[in-house]
């Protein structure tokens, strides 16, 4: 079941917005479908109890009116696969003195499947994936804005994944706490970073089963690896095939 549900829409302008109230949707609680042209983004400012789910997405968001925004609980994930053009980015925020809080069974915030994604992924609050990734990023053409952390995320499995990208622009930085089996894992990238603006910072305190950083099979990677934090794993920063 889900409690809000679009799906089979041509334009839907306005977004959606949950201040302040509760909604429990079992699977999803809001799920967009099937929609060519989506503007306005979606906001949860309250408690959401199930996924944020968009799928099958010609154009969604905007740099304006913004993308997804968690500032409340979110007991699920936000999930995107098969979007176009996806715009505004993922922010897992802070309201005042209420902490954005994402608590999912498996993957936290998932993006699998999109041409081109603006925006970046930020998380300045606290995001608890217990099965997989606290932040996965995969199958995107074009992926700009980065990946960011100022707050806490707790993984079974990897903190941060970017994966299968073709085009990766912004870096990858943590100046808050992550832990999790792999800290951040960067993997089958044909281009990662930019000289201005890319590579991989750690400032704040990774702690790992294995590996604190971990990149591998990426083609060409700009900027810099570097870490003015604290890593605690097995291996701290590995690089092969790279």
């Amino acid at each position: 079941p889900n409690d809000i549900y679009l799906n089979n829409i041509s334009t839907f302008l306005g977004g959606i917005t949950n201040a302040a109230g509760a909604i429990s949707g079992g699977n999803s609680a809001i799920s967009v479908n099937n929609v060519s042209t989506f503007t306005g983004g979606i906001t949860n400012a309250g408690s959401l109890n199930g996924n944020i789910q968009l799928s099958n997405v010609g154009t969604f968001g905007s740099s304006a009116a913004g993308g997804i925004v968690n500032s409340g609980t979110l007991s699920g994930g936000i999930y995107v696969s098969t979007v176009s053009s996806f715009a505004g980015g993922i922010n897992n925020t802070t309201n005042g003195t209420t902490v954005g809080t994402i608590l999912s069974g498996w993957i936290a915030i998932d993006v699998d499947g999109a041409s081109t994604f603006t925006g970046g992924i930020s998380n300045s609050g606290t995001i608890s994936a217990g099965g997989a990734s606290g932040i996965y990023v995969t199958a995107v053409s074009t992926f700009a804005g980065g990946v960011s952390n100022t707050g806490t995320i707790s993984a079974a499995g990897l903190g941060m994944h970017i994966f299968d990208v073709s085009t990766f622009s912004g870096g990858i930085s943590n100046s808050g706490g992550i832990d999790a089996a792999v800290g951040i894992r960067v993997s089958a990238i044909s281009a990662f970073g930019a000289s201005a603006s890319g590579g991989i910072t750690n400032s704040g305190a990774i702690s790992a089963g294995t590996f604190g950083v971990l990149v591998s099979g990426v083609s060409t990677f700009s900027g810099n690896l570097s870490n003015a934090g604290t890593i605690i794993a097995k291996t701290g920063i590995s690089i092969t095939n790279t």
